[in-house]
């Protein structure tokens, strides 16, 4: 009775009259039309709160996670899918509404603690450098640093027509110092011993656990990439802020700053709180709170879509990325406190799959420090396939692309990479950390046991040297360490022949540049490891361009792995494939996720309309609120 007074109270007493009659006559159907009418109603109503209107101020907020482009697996994405920004998104947002005249400037909230790897810091300055070429871009931000070296946020700040930062604030651009842990001694106290070898004397992974300071190659190494990311920044921070390099160099020797004195360094444009620059950005735009219409980024994203949108025909590529170790087997993208695993299994399968879908090319974006020989050699081994097939694979680096991300790298038509980039390290290590003195220590006592009939037969000497040749408990004798030694120089010559047949160089050329060094993008591209500076855009121009399509050609860009339907993820494999593929597409379900959200915001605005006819249902649209709409179930999704 209560649902049908407030039904003729809004409606009028015959619209409610004959809805009760279809409720009694149809009830699943009445129930199921309320549903759809208010779902729809809802999403009316959402698009034209988030519209795109004239005088558009987009908002951009700096503080969460980057990653790149699908990196996370179904359940973080799921329950801290909001804690992260997608790199991709971010750039194709900022490029997209420079050429769209409904919008007139972005204003950028930078938090001090925002960290992200240097060249995906250097992929979104160079966004905002484009979109600054066109229109305004102001940046406010708490403070530059807060005790802490900030010049990487100075850097990316100085890309923006304006800075701002309060009266309060500072601003820290310290000069770069390397600070590298030696674990050797910790290791003696604890009765552990390394036993490890390497390929050649630059790969400095190891040094930690063996060494107890910085040995030659080690100090020349990283000296050399510290200065080439300082040099980056200084052009960066002077060229942005128009002040010569000798002078911004000076200035990180002068560092911190209060805002007041930044100020007067050019460093930031004045020191105002926020609200004074949302009224400042009003007063340059010419602009009332009533005109302007505040939108944040990524609601204009959802409005506008990414620029390789277009569904034609023969011009697809494909976009692959993957971010973490290189192991052999399924991968999984990161979440907020563990790092992503690339598997090869799950690789494999997805270039598979978007080699067999039609494309014109395949953009890899790699984002990895190595990981498995193996597992990389696989991976290596499907892109020459591809590319046997016509395919042409271009790789985008992210911020990391070394030893084992490179030896997948230099398989691909073409690499592109960021100045700053961490490549190369074409070497390898392996070895064994023996623990008995530890479990020594420890109490712990350890014999050794081996296929005899009697208990006091005792195993010739090739026996024993083959059964603890990967023990912890025993050391290398002469022998076991031959065998080592000659894994590692298998791997070594491995590895540098396919580096030299990818990048068209003679061995000896590619030898010269391997050793294990790391080197900056900037520099792999001058010495030939790397083809051009740039980022996920300019991958895909150069895929676009090697797909023989014409350089004013906007493809589609489609995501692979792609998301799996509710029933296939429900149903089991049936093969090899389907099961490298389901895990590959179980590592990459954001897509769903955003549907999912949708529904379940959907069916939550729906529950007004299910309680007014409450009592119509006879308690059935009691029992849909405590299913649907309970507010700790609410909260998972």
């Amino acid at each position: 009775m209560t649902s049908q007074l407030l039904l003729a109270q809004r409606y009028g007493t015959d619209v409610a009259r004959s809805y009760y009659a279809l409720c009694k006559k149809y009830p699943v159907r009445t129930f199921l039309a309320t549903l759809a009418v208010e779902v729809a109603v809802s999403r009316l109503v959402s698009l034209y709160m988030r519209r795109v209107r004239r005088h558009t101020v987009l908002e951009l907020e700096l503080g969460d996670k980057i990653i790149h482009e699908a990196s996370l697996d179904f359940t973080t994405e799921l329950i801290e899918g909001d804690k992260f920004i997608s790199l991709r998104t971010l750039v194709e947002s900022i490029d997209v509404a420079s050429n769209d005249n409904r919008v007139d400037a972005l204003i950028i909230r930078m938090q001090p603690s925002f960290v992200t790897g240097f060249a995906s810091l250097q992929e979104i300055r160079a966004a905002l450098v484009r979109f600054a070429s066109k229109k305004p871009v102001w940046l406010y931000t708490h403070s530059i640093g807060e005790f802490s070296n900030a010049a990487h946020l100075m850097y990316l700040a100085s890309a923006c027509t304006r800075i701002y930062v309060p009266p309060s604030g500072d601003v820290h651009i310290q000069n770069l110092m390397g600070e590298v842990m030696f674990l050797k001694g910790t290791l003696d106290k604890l009765g552990l011993a390394p036993r490890l070898s390497k390929r050649k004397e630059y790969k400095n992974a190891v040094n930690m656990l063996t060494d107890t300071e910085l040995n030659p190659a080690h100090r020349e190494a990283t000296q050399t990439l510290l200065a080439g990311v300082m040099d980056q920044m200084v052009a960066g921070i002077a060229l942005g802020r128009g002040r010569g390099e000798a002078k911004a160099r000076k200035l990180f020797s002068q560092s911190p700053f209060s805002a007041l004195e930044a100020k007067h360094e050019g460093l930031i444009d004045d020191a105002l709180y926020l609200d004074e620059v949302d009224q400042a950005l009003l007063t340059a735009l010419s602009l009332t709170k009533k005109t302007q219409n505040r939108l944040l980024l990524s609601k204009y994203f959802k409005q506008v879509g990414t620029p390789y949108k277009h569904k034609i025909m023969r011009k697809k590529i494909a976009l692959l990325s993957f971010e973490g170790n290189i192991l052999v087997g399924t991968g999984k993208g990161p979440s907020s406190n563990t790092e992503g695993v690339i598997g090869s299994d799950t690789v494999v399968a997805a270039l598979r799959t978007a080699a067999s879908s039609g494309v014109r090319a395949i953009v890899l974006r790699i984002n990895s420090p190595g990981g498995s020989y193996i597992a990389s050699d696989l991976i290596y081994h499907e892109i020459i396939r591809i590319k046997a097939t016509g395919i042409p694979v271009v790789v985008s680096m992210g911020d990391l692309a070394a030893s084992g991300g490179y030896f997948i790298a230099c398989a691909s038509s073409y690499i592109v990479a960021q100045p700053g980039t961490l490549t190369g390290s074409i070497g390898v290590f392996a070895g064994k950390i023996l623990t008995r003195e530890m479990w020594g220590k420890l109490g712990v006592t350890w014999d050794t046991a081996w296929p005899a009939e009697g208990a006091d037969v005792v195993p010739p000497p090739s026996y024993t040297r083959s059964g603890t040749q990967y023990s912890n408990l025993h050391d290398y004798d002469e022998a076991q360490r031959a065998v080592l030694e000659k894994q590692l120089d298998r791997i070594y010559h491995d590895f540098v022949t396919k580096v030299a047949a990818g990048r068209g160089m003679t061995f000896e050329a590619a030898e010269a540049l391997a050793h294990g060094r790391v080197w900056l993008g900037s520099q792999a591209h001058a010495n030939g490891l790397v083809d051009m500076i740039g980022g996920l855009h300019d991958a895909v121009e150069q895929a676009k361009r090697l797909a023989g399509m014409a350089p004013h050609a906007t493809p589609e860009l489609c995501v692979f792995p792609r998301s799996p339907s509710l029933m296939s993820m429900l149903s089991s494999p049936t093969n090899w494939e389907q099961k490298d593929s389901r895990g590959a597409m179980a590592s990459i379900m954001g897509a769903n996720i955003g549907a999912l959200r949708g529904i379940m915001h959907l069916m939550n605005r729906a529950a007004p309309a299910l309680k007014a006819v409450d009592a119509v249902w006879g308690g059935v649209a009691s029992e849909c609120d405590t299913l649907l709409f309970n507010p700790e179930l609410r909260n998972l999704v």
